[in-house]
Order: structure tokens, then sequence, then C-alpha cells
């Protein structure tokens, strides 16, 4: 009881906890106390629905449940109503796994309810930021993009975290045939001598087969869950490379602007080098020369094309450019 509830509890795990003619069931937020005869259920405060949609469930019992998949039932069925009210108790479903059965089934419906909407804020935000790489019109930056994907990153595992727990706390009970046998409340009241120890192999197997369908269900649903999120992780996982290959391709672009504005800076640097050589106050004989202007000037524009050209060659096989 205390696992059940987080002031008493370090960490609230899910968890479903067989005990004698008493069933614990902890699946955040829903928690549950299933007896052969009630079902005592502790929801956070604005929960209703899930209490009304519970009591409908277990009020509707096996059949209501048949109703929801099968459609309602037709006027053929209610002219069998003498052969089916002589079916035996046995054969009907018990009220502690029709309440296990609709507890579980909630539990799902909200797990699979916060994948829903988690992996709609994921779309929308991939779709943003596919559309920022490719050039589209954006409605925010790509940075607060990122910033919201790695946000729902952290979500998705959070919530893969809680289906994986649900899943674990099925298959711990699911590997124990004692357990099982003990889900039948009902059958330990009303035949107690069959759950005397040492219980038999046969006995164990006949009373946990119908406790196990229910539970393996449960196990496959949480599955396809696990499942679903793996995928959306590896979309996830797809985009993030996408924003960073299209990251790569401005910053090489940068990079090749780079270049070639040093590139230019070294021809003009070249060129400042000749004409501080020709800017000193020494007498160099050229000074008389009718030419010697035009040619200074032409031979050093060959000059820094040549040094750009062969700079520029250079950078080019080695594929910086």
């Amino acid at each position: 009881m205390r696992r059940m509830v987080t002031p008493f509890s370090a960490t609230n795990p899910p968890n479903l906890i067989i005990r004698r003619h008493v069933m614990l069931l902890n699946f955040d937020p829903l928690r549950a106390i299933v007896l052969k005869d009630r079902l005592l259920l502790l929801v956070p405060d604005g929960a209703d629905s899930i209490l009304s949609n519970l009591e409908k469930s277990v009020r509707g019992g096996l059949a209501g449940k048949e109703d929801e998949v099968f459609g309602g039932p037709s006027e053929a069925n209610y002219q069998n109503d003498e052969l089916s009210n002589r079916e035996d108790d046995d054969s009907e479903v018990a009220f502690e796994l029709v309440c296990l059965d609709s507890v579980l089934q909630a539990a799902c419906v909200i797990l699979q309810s916060d994948f829903v909407v988690l992996s709609k804020q994921v779309n929308e935000t991939m779709e943003e930021l596919r559309g920022s790489t490719t050039g589209k019109r954006k409605k925010r930056s790509m940075a607060r993009s990122q910033e919201g994907l790695r946000v729902l990153k952290n979500e998705i595992s959070i919530l893969e975290s809680r289906v994986g727990g649900f899943q674990a706390a099925l298959d711990a009970v699911l590997d124990e045939d004692e357990d099982l046998a003990l889900m039948n409340l009902s059958r330990l009241v009303s035949d107690p001598g069959r759950f005397v120890q040492p219980v038999s192999r046969e006995v164990l197997e006949e009373e946990g087969d119908e406790p196990e369908l229910i539970l393996e269900a449960y196990s496959q649903q949480s599955l396809n869950t696990v499942n679903s999120l793996n995928l959306l992780k590896s979309q996830v996982a797809a985009t993030e490379q996408l924003v960073l290959m299209s990251l790569d391709r401005v910053r090489n672009r940068l990079l090749a602007y780079n270049t070639i504005l040093s590139l230019i800076a070294v021809c003009v640097g070249t060129a400042s080098l000749v004409g501080s050589f020709f800017g000193m106050n020494l007498v160099n004989h050229l000074e008389q020369g009718e030419t010697a202007w035009e040619n200074v000037v032409i031979w050093t524009c060959v000059g820094v094309g040549t040094v750009g050209a062969a700079v520029g060659f250079g950078f080019y096989k080695m594929g910086v450019m």
C-alpha cells in the first residue's frame, strides 16, 4: 500500500502486486485495489472521466466489451435467453478479472492517448525543421524548433520508460504461475482447497489460464506502443541528422567564402608589398623612365594574378574549394 502512494515511496514504478485475496495495481496516474467483490480506485484530482469510464467498463463486464467490438446484441440473441440463463457460473468471467481487465484497459488508453498527443507535437516540430532546411517559409526559428525537439525527445524517453515499466510489471506476473493462479480471488473463497500448498502444476495451469490471457493481451498492446515509440525516435534521429547536414552545408559554404576572402587578402597583400618597395625614398634610377609607372603596375597585376591563380589551384587540388 505504501508503494502505491508517492509520499511514502522514493520511487513509484508501475507495479502489479498479487497477494492472497487482493490485487494491487499501480499505473500512474491510476492506482487500484481489486478484491473479490469490489474495486477501489485512487486517482488524482480532476480525473473523474477515468472513474466514469471504468465504472461503465466494470458494469458492462465481458458482454459490454463484446458489444463494443461486435456491436449491440441482435434479436436472435434475445430468443435464446433461456439457454443463456442456464449457463454455469464457472463460464462467466469473475468480477475481479473484469476489474483487472478494465483497469489495464484504462492504463493502456492513457498511455496510447499520451503517445498520440506526443506524436502529433513531434511531427509538427519535425515538419517545421524540414521546412527550415529546405528553404520553405517557417513559423519560428530553427534554433527554437531544435530546442522544442530536444524537449519532446526527453518526453519520448519518459513515455517509453512508462510503457516499458507497464510491460515489465505484466511480464513479471506472467512469469509466476502462482501469482496467475492467485488472481482468481473468487476461487480462493469458493474453493480454497485447490490452493492449499503445495499446489499441483495442473491446478496452477488451470487457474492461471484466464488471467494469463488477459495479461498477455495488454502486454502485446504495450509492446505495440513501444514499437511505435521506437519508430518515432528513429524519425526524430533522422530529422536531427537532416538538420546537422543542413548546418554542415552552411558551415562549408562559410568556410569557402572565408577561403576566397583569404585568397583575395593574399593578392592584395602581395600588391601592397610591391607598392611598399617602390614607395621607399631610395634612388632606384627608374624615376626618369617614361613607362616605369605603367610597367610596375602591369607587372604587379600580372604577379598578383599569378599568385592568386597558383594558390587557388592548390586549394582546388586539395579539395578546399
